[in-house]
């Protein structure tokens, strides 16, 4: 989860970026018209039928025939951006359309999966590949082959999250922004894309990642996924890396920090540390075979992914849980959640995972409501720490500089973020709330929480 701060010379402003920083706001205008209406293409007259979907920038997104296309403002008729300025002037409490959708039951890739190779160059040692709304940065040659393997898991990953109905940032990705290139002054289609980073070899990645990420199998960091090569089960082969025969990605990790990229991109709204790496480990939880994913059956996998066991792989937190104060789980700082270890560690991350699984499936009548609610009003909010910031001399050094971002990150990470929880008690207590919480769990999965001494009652 990350923040974003500022620093500011004298007659010079600069943004900072650490690992609690998210610098950007959201794009879109969260407006919904339900209505198909007749859109005109400026150039050519061409007419279309579709429905409003958002606004993206400079763009406008469309739902045609039931699929997203994202239309540059500029290639609409004035009557048609006149239709979506009134609606930006006068709608602007209006719910966004992906809030409205039910929760996925399976996913497939959206698009067709297109692997390309971009650019080759053993000078610099970067071979930069492209499936449809990624870019592989690689230190090494990779087989066409390969990167349509690696694409299917990322391409697989961003439909699953565009589809869960919590408007993640992956929603509002322009993957058709154009450009206009070249010397004929004919416009071509240049698509964003997100970043993988690959390494060669585990010291590389460990050097690149720090030493708090050294055991890991993947991360997302910044605005990138990085991964190393023994993640993806590449070796060389020939001239070429390619995957080894036999070894299977690492999905696991992989999905889970794809998630994050998905959901934590550029967002401009406090996102508590549970919530960010509870969705993250429930879609690694969803069934998933080439670029599917099966959130029907998730129930069958959060069971044994909690309780663990001899000769299992779980969080191993066993039938009956010793949980704290859902008030203080629901409220525990980034900096609280990452420096536990061992046993406790185990513990966050699986109880943050059956807290969304519980606001997803179990919460009011299992359609995820209240959640969405609470996510709507979460996006409309700005992080706290987002207002700090410090003033430094237009000639300061780098050193003090880099002092003066240290103490902003300091105070940064001792401010306590407002987290808009209301939406989710809708009304109820956080004593009847974990009442509620640990019945259903109770009735539904077969494991015991107990919230405190005397907050659980067994039926």
């Amino acid at each position: 989860t990350t923040m974003s701060l500022n620093l500011h010379r004298e007659h010079d402003m600069r943004s900072i970026c650490s690992t609690l920083a998210i610098l950007l706001a959201l794009a879109g205008t969260g407006l919904l018209s339900a209505e198909v209406r007749t859109w005109t293409l400026a150039d050519s007259g061409k007419t279309l039928q579709a429905e409003y979907v958002d606004t993206d920038e400079d763009s406008v997104i469309l739902l045609i025939k039931g699929k997203e296309k994202h239309i540059k403002l500029s290639k609409l008729s004035e009557e048609d951006r006149d239709f979506i300025r009134e609606l930006a002037e006068g709608s602007q409490n209006q719910v966004n359309k992906n809030f409205t959708g039910k929760w996925p039951g399976s996913t497939v890739m959206e698009d067709k999966l297109r692997a390309r190779m971009v650019s080759e160059n053993e000078d610099t040692g970067e071979f930069i590949y492209e499936p449809t709304h990624f870019r592989f940065v690689s230190p090494a040659q990779l087989s066409l082959q390969t990167v349509s393997e690696m694409g299917r898991v990322f391409e697989g990953t961003y439909t699953a999250c565009r589809a869960i109905p919590l408007n993640f940032p992956c929603r509002r990705f322009n993957a058709n922004k154009e450009v206009d290139e070249g010397e004929t002054g004919e416009s071509a289609e240049k698509q964003e894309k997100m970043v993988a980073r690959l390494f060669l070899t585990r010291a590389d990645y460990e050097k690149e990642v720090g030493p708090n990420h050294a055991g890991s199998a993947g991360v997302f960091m910044g605005t990138d996924i990085l991964v190393p090569f023994e993640s993806l089960g590449i070796v060389k082969k020939g001239r070429t890396y390619s995957r080894a025969t036999g070894r299977k990605l690492d999905t696991d990790t992989l999905i889970h920090e794809l998630t994050h990229q998905q959901s934590l991109l550029g967002i401009g709204y406090p996102m508590p540390i549970w919530f960010a790496e509870g969705m993250a480990e429930y879609v690694r939880l969803a069934t998933y075979k080439n670029g599917r994913f099966n959130f029907k059956g998730i129930k069958k996998n959060i069971s044994p992914y909690l309780i663990g066991g001899p000769g299992t792989t779980g969080r191993q937190l066993g039938r009956v849980i010793d949980a704290p104060r859902l008030e203080e789980l629901m409220n525990m700082s980034v900096r609280e959640f990452q420096s536990a270890t061992g046993d406790d560690i185990q513990f966050n991350y699986g109880f943050s995972t059956l807290m969304a699984y519980y606001f997803i499936h179990l919460d009011g009548k299992g359609d995820a409501a209240r959640l969405k609610r609470w996510m709507r009003d979460l996006q409309e909010s700005r992080p706290a720490a987002s207002q700090l910031s410090a003033t430094v001399p237009a000639d300061a050094s780098p050193a003090e500089i880099a002092a003066v971002k240290e103490r902003l990150n300091r105070q940064a990470a001792q401010v306590k973020e407002e987290y808009h929880y209301d939406k989710l008690l809708d009304g109820r207590s956080w004593e009847e709330l974990e009442k509620e919480f640990a019945r259903k769990v109770k009735k539904d999965l077969g494991i015991t929480v107990n919230f405190g001494a005397d907050s659980f009652t067994k039926d």
